[in-house]
């Protein structure tokens, strides 16, 4: 038998993505079969925090983690601060994709049952915030700053070595996975977003990115983001402008389409606000496509 693993049961408990059936299952088997393992709420919200808890868990020589597609987790460590060594033992076992027998068998393939029967841990979300925000995959990133110039809401910032970071998570708009979509090399990761390649599975090496039209970021990519963004520090407390809407419905509607941006998102945003960025975004495109 390998060398026992500490088991971590992420419950995703803000998103319904991973059916209720299949992690009641997990839970019951592993309880049931006298697994010692640590359930949290998720994963998402202890990255966002940075939790203390992720370093503790890798200080052991494996780890085992019951919960999305294997490359979600490893770079929701990194997110969380925590960067997993090369020899570094990780083990990930889907709920999305594998059945709950097999997560059970795989589990004890690695770990050796308690003596008694473990007591079904209770499973409460810790706040009212949904952890929805970008995940980066560097591997694939190519600094090329396209979801930095996009993201409207002041998500992503730079690092000193010209690396783009996501500095404010909770900044994004839950639903809203559109610098995912516009990215050309599949590099951002929504672990609660229904689609792959942006949920986390592995994209297809045989299929190219496809990111949004250019007519359709034509009407979203300014070069002066954060500058309309300071200009309406006055209503960003509120979830829908105040402003008259004089902004052609058919224009959300193909933002919404071709973006997924949520239709709510895109109704906070002035008129003055989709002017100006449409405006801009000639430049900002082309300036981001030389980079």
């Amino acid at each position: 038998m390998a060398e026992p693993q500490r088991v971590i049961y992420c419950d995703c408990a803000y998103s319904d993505r991973i059916a209720f059936e299949a992690k009641q299952a997990v839970l019951e088997g592993l309880t049931r079969a006298g697994v010692v393992f640590e359930a949290v709420p998720d994963l998402c919200k202890l990255a966002a925090d940075q939790a203390l808890c992720l370093k503790y868990w890798t200080e052991c020589h494996a780890l085992t983690v019951i919960g999305c597609f294997p490359r979600t987790i490893r770079w929701l460590f990194h997110a969380g601060g925590v960067s997993l060594v090369n020899d570094f033992e990780l083990t990930c076992l889907n709920m999305l994709t594998q059945s709950p027998e097999a997560i059970l068998e795989a589990v004890l393939e690695r770990t050796s049952p308690a003596h008694v029967a473990q007591v079904k841990p209770v499973i409460e979300k810790d706040g009212d915030w949904v952890p929805w925000f970008p995940v980066i995959d560097y591997d694939r990133c190519q600094t090329c700053k396209l979801c930095m110039n996009f993201c409207l809401f002041g998500v992503y910032d730079q690092s000193d070595d010209g690396q783009v970071k996501v500095r404010q998570p909770a900044n994004c708009k839950t639903n809203c996975p559109a610098c995912a979509r516009v990215c050309p090399h599949q590099a951002i990761i929504f672990p609660k977003y229904s689609q792959a390649p942006i949920n986390g599975a592995e994209p297809n090496p045989d299929q190219s990115a496809q990111p949004a039209s250019s007519a359709c970021l034509n009407d979203l990519l300014a070069g002066q983001m954060h500058e309309v963004l300071k200009q309406r520090s006055t209503r960003a407390r509120k979830r829908f402008s105040t402003e008259p809407r004089t902004e052609s419905p058919s224009l959300l509607n193909r933002l919404h389409q071709e973006l997924d941006i949520p239709l709510e998102v895109l109704q906070a945003l002035s008129p003055a606000d989709l002017s100006r960025i449409r405006k801009k975004s000639s430049d900002a495109h082309k300036e981001t496509t030389h980079d």
